[in-house]
């Protein structure tokens, strides 16, 4: 790399051929990025065309192109892509989503987007599950409940989990929480860190379920909201 010198030309000086040699080495170290060397401030470019060639030099490995800000491309190709961050994304379910187990009791009503479970015998119990579709290598950080449940009877009968299954359809528990009674509006079920793989080598297949209990006239599901990050690193 070429060194940077800070010249200065008095008035009626004279340029010697070692200050000429220092002006061409400047040339070359100001590009290279050299100490010293004056930088390319914003507001001295209005458009950055790059029609030949590559856009970082050959030499540098890997490649980088940081931005602060944004640009449009017509096409990227790259090997990975690196966010500064996780970014955080939603998915909520709601009652078309989700498929009754036990099909032949007929007192599930599924109204609007919501499920209600109507008055029926207490041994009476009903299980609705929705599977949980997120790219291969997103995250799951918590699940959100939306739902009325009645104060009385009291107990653990409407239970929301999360879990997962593997190609040897064995489940794995991840979060589960009762819901509680004479309460509505959404609240969280927990808190997780699990990583969704389904890469086709290792792939397991991850669920909602409710579980509600008949004794509860009316107690109702509106909706099942998933917070998952997409990880800086995007497979």
């Amino acid at each position: 790399m070429s060194v940077w010198t800070d010249l200065t030309f008095p008035a009626s000086s004279l340029l010697t051929s070692t200050k000429m040699t220092q002006l061409f080495e400047n040339q070359k170290a100001a590009p290279e990025g050299a100490a010293g060397a004056p930088k390319v401030q914003t507001n001295g470019i209005t458009d950055l065309n790059v029609t030949t060639g590559k856009l970082a030099n050959s030499a540098i490995t890997p490649a980088k192109l940081d931005s602060a800000g944004s640009f449009t491309m017509a096409q990227l190709t790259a090997g990975t892509l690196v966010y500064s961050s996780n970014k955080t994304g939603y998915l909520t379910l709601i009652g078309p989503d989700f498929i009754t187990e036990n099909k032949s009791y007929t007192q599930v009503l599924r109204w609007g987007s919501n499920y209600w479970i109507l008055g029926a015998p207490s041994a009476t119990e009903v299980f609705m599950h929705a599977p949980i579709s997120l790219p291969h290598g997103a995250i799951v950080k918590e699940v959100y409940v939306n739902y009325y449940q009645p104060a009385s009877p009291s107990g653990d009968r409407t239970v929301v989990v999360f879990y997962k299954t593997d190609m040897n359809a064995y489940g794995t528990l991840i979060l589960s929480s009762p819901l509680t009674d004479g309460v509505s509006g959404m609240v969280s079920i927990g808190t997780c860190s699990e990583t969704i793989q389904n890469d086709g080598t290792y792939i397991n297949g991850y669920f909602i379920m409710v579980k509600f209990r008949q004794d509860y006239n009316n107690a109702r599901i509106n909706c099942i909201r998933v917070r998952y990050e997409v990880p800086s690193v995007l497979y």
